[in-house]
């Protein structure tokens, strides 16, 4: 089974790690119920495709995303997500803004896959550098 997601549609205030298994749940029922895709079960390979925008600091782990979606035979997680409220980071006078610094060219680059790299690297970045 295939499953897009643009987090575009929803309310940043749900774009938590909390909140996203509650967005990928929801997605899902609502699949199946516009038949779209059968009821997962244990048999059932899911690709899940997200989209959209979610904060810097927010790594979606396929691990975690699996084990929240069971049963489920297996998953793929597609992140095709860009970091979203940078113009902080951009001012951010610390070590998180210097890092975002290095990377904001790479961010913006015409090549995809750099983008995406560059993404990931200011997620993993910002989940070394998160403030408790």
């Amino acid at each position: 089974e295939c499953l897009d997601i643009d987090l575009d549609a929803f309310d940043d205030t749900k774009k938590t790690e909390v909140g996203l298994i509650g967005i990928f749940k929801e997605a899902i029922k609502q699949a199946v119920s516009d038949k779209k895709m059968a009821a997962p079960d244990r048999d059932t390979a899911l690709r899940l495709t997200v989209n959209g925008t979610l904060p810097a600091e927010l790594l979606l782990s396929e691990n975690r995303i699996a084990a929240e979606l069971q049963p489920l035979s297996s998953l793929t997680l597609i992140d095709r997500t860009t970091p979203c409220q940078t113009d902080a980071l951009a001012s951010d006078p610390t070590l998180r803004g210097a890092y975002y610094q290095a990377l904001a060219d790479k961010l913006q680059s015409e090549d995809p896959i750099l983008r995406e790299t560059a993404a990931l690297a200011l997620r993993l970045g910002m989940q070394e550098l998160k403030q408790d």
